[in-house]
């Protein structure tokens, strides 16, 4: 649960996570939700499998995953974080995990057209609940799995790099 308060019609916001709180403070209430409050351990996991996944996975993997070239790959290596993030999009994007954006491109020509690109939807912890971010964490790890399985990683190998998250 979380609301927010506007003080003195101002842009002065207290946010509360209990409503009888709201009742107590002087001010106009202008939001509130009950919601199931995300997990923080639960999102910090999910980034350290992809941490240990894109640490340990051999780069055909990652490569096939990307759908790059080795020199995109090489540059992509320069930067971990970025190279996490990139893996994350392609995970949700493999596992359907996708929103559509619409745009107008700019063909050069005074010509534009409509497109629709799909892209990874948010994990952002307002825009998701906490069951659809485990349903989301089971389905990576088991893409993980499959991913490694068919380069020749058994069951054993991959609970055993993830040993901190089977117990």
């Amino acid at each position: 649960m979380y609301g927010k308060i506007r003080k003195n019609n101002n842009k002065t916001f207290i946010e509360v996570d209990d409503p009888s709180v709201c009742m107590k403070l002087e001010g106009e209430l202008i939001h509130f939700v009950v919601k199931n409050v995300r997990s923080v351990e639960n999102h910090r996991r999910y980034f350290e499998v992809l941490r240990i996944f894109v640490d340990h996975a051999p780069e055909v993997v990652i490569l096939s995953l990307l759908n790059v070239t080795l020199q995109e790959f090489n540059q992509l290596t320069k930067s971990k974080s970025v190279l996490e993030e990139r893996v994350r999009k392609a995970i949700e994007m493999q596992l359907g995990f996708v929103e559509d954006r619409k745009m107008i491109l700019d063909l050069g020509n005074g010509e534009k057209i409509n497109v629709t690109q799909q892209i990874p939807k948010s994990i952002n912890f307002e825009k998701m609940t906490e069951d659809e971010f485990v349903q989301l964490h089971k389905n990576q790890k088991q893409l993980m799995f499959d991913l490694l399985r068919d380069y020749g990683w058994s069951e054993e190998n991959f609970k055993e790099l993830f040993k901190d998250f089977y117990k």
